[in-house]
């Protein structure tokens, strides 16, 4: 195995590892518990660390990507691997480019960040007793009411993604997550409260 790099946050490292992942790379997250380092990136074959490490370099280097809707696999299995590699470019970019939510604290008060220096915050992050992460969430038009909603359980692993697409004041897109990967997703296209549309996320190891 070959480090590829080290991150601050553990929901950042799996992001990574998922797109890795879409791209044919064995890679998996080591250090997440007990590491001084933190949680850090690693490659099971080291001859693809040039290329594990173009791509890392390629979407730190990108713009936020924000999705503007879904469909089911059913529809388009091109289209959901675009959506989900754009749902991970918009949670790491806003990770490189924010101020890093880390997955450890030592003070378990929420801890808020003025990305775009307006004067008011746009990311927030809330911990437990011991300082991990529990949940986080982010402003992502920037008009100072949070779109979007990270929780992780156990602390430190990400296991749901909420959003508000439409920016509307209500939740229409829900990611659900295991191990930190997003697995499958439910959707309110027409905004009525009601769930009309759900499907899987599929990776390239899941075929």
């Amino acid at each position: 195995m070959k480090k590829i790099l080290s991150v601050t946050n553990s929901a950042e490292a799996h992001l990574l590892v998922e797109a890795l992942h879409q791209e044919g790379i064995a890679a998996s997250v080591q250090g997440e518990w007990g590491s001084l380092e933190g949680p850090s990136v690693w490659i099971e074959n080291g001859t693809d660390a040039d290329r594990a490490n173009m791509l890392v370099a390629e979407m730190m280097a990108k713009q936020r990507s924000v999705p503007t809707g879904v469909q089911s696999l059913g529809r388009s299995s091109v289209f959901i691997g675009g959506l989900l590699i754009g749902l991970l470019l918009g949670v790491v970019i806003a990770g490189v480019f924010s101020a890093r939510l880390p997955n450890r604290r030592a003070a378990t008060s929420p801890e808020n960040w003025d990305v775009n220096a307006d004067g008011r915050p746009d990311s927030w992050a809330r911990y437990d007793d011991v300082g991990r992460l529990v949940e986080s969430s982010e402003d992502r038009n920037l008009d100072g009411v949070p779109d979007s909603w990270l929780n992780y359980d156990p602390p430190g692993v990400l296991s749901m993604v909420r959003y508000d697409e439409d920016f509307d004041g209500r939740e229409d897109l829900w990611e659900v997550c295991q191990q930190g990967i997003r697995v499958s997703y439910t959707a309110d296209n027409d905004r009525n409260g009601v769930v009309d549309e759900w499907g899987r996320l599929r990776t390239r190891d899941s075929g």
